[in-house]
């Protein structure tokens, strides 16, 4: 019998509190800047978000995972000063060589000299984003202030949209908004955390420890952009921004149900990390209590988005986008996909120190997603990209469950010897 963890429990209403409110705030900005701006304009706001999101994982370096992961298990509180000290050394360290990456962008073309104001809005945004010190708040179990900061902002952020972003406006100036509210909101949490833990300046060998140990789950997550977070700016290499915005649209649709089940994702994990040396059998009781209402809830998602796809598309992106919904009917059989393969890669998988192979599935999935969008975009357009995303995430499901079972078969092997 499992007991109710009190502080469990509302760590995870507060982290629910949080997704809903990350989900609430686009499906305010998008209808918001798909009726405002032109087609075009629409998808270069898409197209610019997504290359902000990507870099923002460089900026993160891997800590919302291997941060929170490490900080569960240091208890000596000098060594947590110093760990949480290194983190945002690296962070801002990161934040300054993107800076210079965009640069880059620019002079290579990725970045067109006349939508230069956009670099700009790209940076602000993957600082923001990778400035978050989720990974703290996640791993002392402390989601109350984050999330009530986040929260805050996030609808501030979705106000200045609303009210400085009108007809004929333009897509950087939603993404500077967002980001400087976002902004606010990692300045306030940095202070919280501060005031809290005796800062103590990390040495060297402190920040390039802690570097390392980061390494694999920042691999895994440029590799997971292949097919995730960077379908936007993949495809806006060999598409026109129209389709961007149009993919995007329902990408944002599908990716803002599955984001309700983030709160049990996000909390559930120290949980088990906790578990997994000192009660393994409860870790895997968890996960299979998990896994099960994952599986249940993402059903529900999808036939939800696949029945009114037509209603749905029309509330949130309008007239001029119905076209859509036939492609919103198809795209949501992603949504349990991508659901059991987020609770068997990061809830299984990770915990249990299966980093190398984690990060090998999700490599070759990223690559034939990135082909098949190539292949594919170019004759069939949104289709292509759809077929694409759920040719991959099928690959994922596939050679996870190989994994796994490999992995249970040879400790089990172990065991008897």
């Amino acid at each position: 019998m499992i007991k109710v963890n009190k502080v469990l429990v509302s760590n995870v209403a507060y982290t629910f509190l949080l997704q809903l409110f990350s989900t609430i705030t686009p499906l305010i900005v998008i209808p918001h800047l798909s009726r405002n701006l032109s087609i075009d304009e629409f998808g270069r706001y898409m197209f610019f978000t997504s290359l902000g999101l990507l870099l923002s994982f460089l900026i993160e370096f891997g800590t919302n995972i291997s941060a929170s992961r490490e900080l569960s298990k240091l208890e000596n509180e000098e060594k947590r000063s110093h760990f949480i000290t290194s983190v945002v050394i690296i962070k801002l360290i990161a934040s300054v060589l993107v800076g210079i990456l965009i640069i880059i962008f620019e002079d290579f073309g990725v970045v067109p000299h006349s939508l230069s104001i956009y670099a700009i809005s790209v940076w602000l945004y993957a600082v923001a984003t990778g400035m978050s010190p989720f990974w703290y708040f996640q791993s002392t179990q402390s989601m109350r202030i984050f999330s009530l900061s986040e929260t805050i902002f996030r609808l501030l952020g979705a106000m200045l949209v609303l009210i400085l972003v009108g007809k004929g406006g333009y897509g950087y100036k939603a993404i500077s908004y967002q980001s400087l509210a976002l902004l606010a909101s990692d300045a306030i949490l940095h202070f919280f955390i501060f005031k809290k833990v005796k800062f103590k300046f990390a040495g060297l060998g402190d920040v390039l420890s802690t570097a390392r140990r980061s390494i694999s789950m920042l691999t895994y997550r440029i590799i997971v952009s292949l097919y995730t977070y960077g379908n936007s700016f993949f495809l806006g290499l060999v598409a026109p921004v129209g389709i961007v915005g149009g993919f995007s649209s329902i990408d944002k649709i599908c990716k803002s149900a599955l984001s309700l089940l983030s709160p049990i994702n996000q909390v559930i994990f120290p949980k088990i990390v906790s578990l997994i040396d000192s009660n393994r059998n409860q870790a895997n009781r968890v996960h299979q209590i998990f896994l099960f209402v994952t599986v249940v809830l993402s059903l529900l998602f999808a036939a939800v988005i696949f029945t009114f796809s037509e209603k749905i598309i029309l509330i949130i992106l309008g007239d001029k986008y119905t076209s859509l919904a036939p492609f919103l009917k198809v795209y949501s059989f992603v949504i349990p996909v991508i659901a059991v393969n987020n609770a068997l890669g990061m809830q299984w998988m990770v915990p249990r120190g299966m980093d190398k192979s984690f990060n090998y599935i999700i490599l070759v999935a990223g690559i034939v997603n990135v082909l098949g969008i190539v292949i594919m975009v170019p004759q069939y357009e949104l289709y292509g990209i759809i077929w694409s995303i759920l040719l991959s995430e099928a690959l994922v499901l596939i050679m996870m469950i190989l994994a796994i079972s490999l992995d249970t078969n040879t400790s089990k092997k172990r065991a008897e010897i």
